[in-house]
């Protein structure tokens, strides 16, 4: 997946923090503060990984959602955010385990 920072096209979207297409992640923010968000990560990865790659989700397909549903109320989006807040904390405990074993592991020189 191939994130892009300070995206113009994310930018377009107001009051978006990040957009989806095939195999990106757009954002209108810096790659920083992306992952100081992990439900907004993880949301965008589901997004990419589990709904495009898949041909699950086309843009046609989001739009018409969009047109009958609304944003918030589209199976897209809901599905991504059920994604993210079931993921988030396993996510969260995996990188502090890993900081923890950094931590343990001697420093090689």
């Amino acid at each position: 997946v191939i994130v892009i920072e300070h995206s113009r096209y994310a930018k377009l979207h107001r009051g978006m923090s990040a957009t989806t297409r095939p195999n990106r992640i757009l954002l209108a923010m810096s790659g920083a503060e992306f992952v100081a968000r992990p439900e907004l990560l993880l949301h965008e990865y589901y997004h990419v990984v589990c709904q495009w790659r898949t041909g699950y989700l086309t843009r046609w397909r989001y739009v018409v959602e969009c047109v009958r549903c609304g944003y918030w109320q589209n199976r897209y989006e809901q599905e991504a955010r059920e994604f993210a807040a079931g993921a988030v904390e396993l996510y969260l405990e995996t990188l502090r385990e890993q900081e923890v074993s950094r931590s343990a592991s001697p420093i090689m020189s």
